[in-house]
């Protein structure tokens, strides 16, 4: 691709950011979700895929988990401290089990008692029979929350711990202060053998009182601040998609068939994905499938996942990466380096499913971009060469699968 055409495919991607941006707020299940990812699909009906939009069952809003946990945890706490006994312990170890469940994926407990939401899914295919099998380009279409704790002070005092092997996350402090507490109340109920013993313990349950009480009002805090725009995070993987789309209709694969997936709920655990993978797995075969998952690609300098996952981490199947690191030898690409995403992505889900998936993101040291201010991450946050970098990358790699699937 020379320059002039560099040039205008960056100013239609941006074009179509801007568009998305201007939706009302895309928060998962809303109607401005499903209006982005109707965007897109027309788009993409343009180009002779066949889009469809697809329901799917996902996860209560993250402030909703956060507030049951805090809720259950402060009142065993306080029923620890004035009744103690087997009831407060019981309760202290089960929101304490739900609690590190939430972070590892199983058992969440108390999400059990939550009503689930509805998202939508967008699936665009361009149908070829003869293919050998079929390339996903993922990228969500839901924007991030806005709390306090994303805001820059906030983030800035556990962001700049997180290293690997070493990471610090807030709802460390939480486990933390429940594991305290579930010690207190078990001092509590076995009785007060020694005087100072019941003091201490009493102190404990009242300095995890507080700890709870802060995380309620972060979760309070959470539910009423208002979306971020979703520049970067997501319309940038979305744009991204949809020029690569492009760019493979003038010139198509030999072997795969293409496919473009705009994901829902990607807040908390990737419910849309999860959806897609239970209504369509069926037709995708594990060996023949590759899934390239586009996130916050729109700033910061490109780079590609070998695993992801703070709590629950997944490795990906090393094919892909491979492809990814033959292509980033490249002189184009010589900037783009690997790294191990401490959250989850889209590619988390696939992945456990046992498909191949990567996911490419923009790093701001060393790191996905942000933080982002409440109801920012705007256009003006999108860097134009971080998005011709992310389409031909993700176009190069496209077409590295292309060749090794017809080996």
């Amino acid at each position: 691709m020379n320059e002039t055409d560099s040039t205008r495919q960056c100013a239609s991607m941006l074009d179509f950011i801007a568009a998305i941006v201007d939706l009302p707020a895309r928060v998962a299940g809303s109607a401005g979700e499903r209006m982005g990812q109707a965007l897109l699909a027309g788009r993409l009906d343009e180009l002779g895929f066949r889009a469809v939009l697809a329901g799917a069952v996902c996860a209560p809003r993250i402030p909703v988990i956060l507030g049951l946990h805090s809720l259950f945890f402060l009142g065993s706490a306080l029923l620890a401290v004035f009744k103690p006994g087997f009831l407060a312990l019981a309760l202290s170890g089960l929101t304490l089990l739900s609690t590190f469940g939430e972070l590892r994926g199983k058992p969440r407990l108390l999400r059990r008692l939550l009503l689930k939401r509805m998202t939508t899914n967008m699936i665009a295919v361009h149908e070829r029979q003869q293919a050998r099998g079929r390339l996903v380009l993922v990228a969500h279409g839901d924007v991030s929350p806005s709390s306090s704790l994303l805001l820059p002070w906030a983030r800035r005092w556990y962001l700049d711990r997180e290293r690997p092997g070493r990471s610090v996350h807030p709802a460390s402090i939480v486990l933390i202060a429940g594991f305290v507490q579930l010690c207190a109340a078990a001092q509590r109920w076995a009785g007060e053998e020694h005087a100072w013993l019941g003091v201490v313990a009493v102190a404990a349950l009242f300095g995890a009182a507080l700890v709870h009480l802060g995380t309620l009002a972060l979760a309070l805090d959470w539910w009423r601040s208002p979306a971020q725009q979703g520049a970067v995070s997501n319309a940038s993987g979305m744009a991204v998609a949809l020029a690569v789309a492009e760019s493979l209709k003038d010139s198509p694969l030999e072997n795969l068939e293409v496919w473009v997936v705009v994901s829902g709920a990607r807040q908390p655990d990737s419910g849309g994905m999860k959806g897609f993978l239970y209504q369509f797995g069926h037709l995708l075969d594990r060996d023949s499938t590759w899934f390239i998952n586009l996130d916050a690609v729109g700033a910061g300098q490109l780079g590609f996942a070998l695993a992801e996952g703070r709590w629950r981490h997944s490795s990906y199947r090393p094919a892909i990466p491979d492809c990814a690191a033959t292509v980033a030898a490249a002189d184009e690409f010589r900037a783009v380096r690997s790294f191990s995403c401490p959250g989850g992505t889209d590619a988390g889900p696939v992945t456990r499913a046992g498909y191949r998936a990567i996911t490419l993101s923009g790093l701001v040291d060393g790191r996905a971009p942000g933080p982002f201010g409440r109801g920012l991450d705007g256009i003006t946050d999108v860097d134009d060469g971080a998005l011709t970098m992310a389409h031909g990358f993700a176009l190069a790699l496209a077409r590295e699968i292309d060749a090794r699937q017809a080996g």
